[in-house]
């Protein structure tokens, strides 16, 4: 950090560029939305617990348990 402080900033206006900026943003919160809401999928156990959809959605400790539940599993039934 450079140890700055409101007084180091400078006191002119904000440029164009970031009057534009800032009037985009608020009109972009007035807009309502245009488009309906996506659903997303249902995902099913099988799917959680596979190897991409799992690595994305589960944190380690959750994916190690659902491998071992899983492998538990298998054997029991067979």
């Amino acid at each position: 950090m450079s140890g700055a402080t409101c007084t180091d900033l400078p006191r002119s206006n904000p440029s164009p560029e970031v009057w534009a900026a800032i009037l985009a943003s608020a009109r972009r919160r007035r807009t309502p939305r245009s488009w309906p809401p996506s659903h997303l999928p249902t995902i099913t156990a099988e799917e959680i617990t596979s190897t991409l959809v799992g690595s994305y959605l589960l944190p380690p400790e959750v994916r190690q348990r659902a491998r071992a539940a899983a492998r538990l599993a298998e054997e029991v039934y067979r």
